[in-house]
């Protein structure tokens, strides 16, 4: 289905006039969705595959980090997988150091 980011005729009567681009495409593909929620999942999704905080703020639009921060959501998986990665490095650091007395780990 082809959709105009103009407003159309097809739209309700009170949707007709001066509306963003956004909000009617939203309204004539049924969407609930809305920019921010693709936004927040950017943000998330940039982070999680590694590109940098400063490159997925220019992607996303975000000029601050407070405000990129508030979109990057951080659940219990991602804490998971950071604990795992530390121990992965600390492992493979012990590993790679020579034999001898035992020094701590910093």
């Amino acid at each position: 289905m082809a959709c105009s980011l103009a407003p159309s005729a097809d739209l309700p009567a009170k949707f007709r006039g001066n509306v963003l681009p956004w909000t009617s495409l939203r309204i004539a593909a049924d969407w609930d969705a809305i920019f921010h929620d693709l936004r927040r999942t950017a943000a998330t999704e940039l982070r999680r595959a590694g590109v940098p905080e400063d490159v997925a703020m220019q992607i996303t639009g975000h000029r601050t980090r407070s405000m990129f921060s508030r979109y990057n959501i951080v659940d219990l998986n991602d804490v998971s997988r950071a604990l795992e990665q530390r121990e992965t490095y600390l492992r493979e650091r012990l590993a790679a150091e020579p034999s001898g007395p035992a020094r701590r780990v910093q």
